[in-house]
Order: C-alpha cells, then sequence, then structure tokens
C-alpha cells in the first residue's frame, strides 16, 4: 500500500458507483459514511487511518456489480450512481485496484449527488 496518495478536489464533475444496501435513505446516508463515521475499521484500515476516513467508489458499474453479486452480505444489495459536483467541496484519490476511488465529502451532499439506484439482483 502506497504512503501517500495525491488526494484533488473535484474540478469537472465525475460519475462514480458505490454499493449499498437498500434505496432508502437511512441506508444510502449510512453507505455514504466512511467506515471510520460508522465504526466500521479492519486491521488494515487502521493501519491507514487516512483511507478510513474516505468513502470507496468505482468507475466501473459493471466491475461492482460482479464484485456485488459475488459478495452481496458483505458489499450491498443495491449499486447507486453519483455524479460528484465540484461545487459541493468533495475531494477524490485514486487508491486501491484500478477504477477504484477513496472520496471525501459530506455525506448529506454525497446524497445529493445519487442520480439513480439499482439492484444488483434481477428482479423478478
Amino acid at each position: 500500500m502506497p504512503s501517500s496518495y495525491a488526494v484533488h478536489p473535484v474540478d469537472d464533475e465525475i460519475t462514480l458507483h458505490r454499493p449499498c444496501f437498500g434505496a432508502d435513505d437511512p441506508m444510502l446516508l449510512y453507505a455514504l459514511r466512511s467506515n471510520h463515521e460508522n465504526h466500521r475499521t479492519s486491521a488494515a484500515e487502521d493501519a491507514n487511518a487516512f483511507l478510513a476516513t474516505g468513502v470507496s467508489m468505482f468507475s466501473d458499474p459493471e466491475a461492482l456489480l460482479r464484485l456485488t453479486r459475488r459478495r452481496p452480505a458483505r458489499f450491498g444489495t443495491h449499486i447507486m450512481t453519483l455524479i460528484l459536483l465540484p461545487e459541493f467541496g468533495i475531494h477524490t484519490a485514486a487508491t486501491g485496484p484500478p477504477g477504484h476511488h477513496s472520496v471525501w465529502g459530506s455525506p448529506h451532499r454525497l446524497l445529493e449527488c445519487i442520480t439513480a439506484i439499482r439492484p444488483t439482483l434481477p428482479t423478478r
């Protein structure tokens, strides 16, 4: 794991995706809080507390869909699409595998960025 990351403010709109457990406001807000805010940190995250204060998002919705379908209990039952806006004071950094981003911003502002929510499993 790198010891430093290039964190940038959102200068232009950027579309990212985040897994969540449902499409109602309390679950969405929970999903938009960092592991640190939700008191969910692992030993690996404790070793790099900075990353635990960000929210993981992904640029490729299909890759995220495959991940959530493999492990829905861990990652979620829905995927939200967000368009991050420059005027909301949001910051991002490329972290982890390709297409993974850590995002820092107010959960309430991130909630305003949601443009779509879809279930990860087909509905009957």
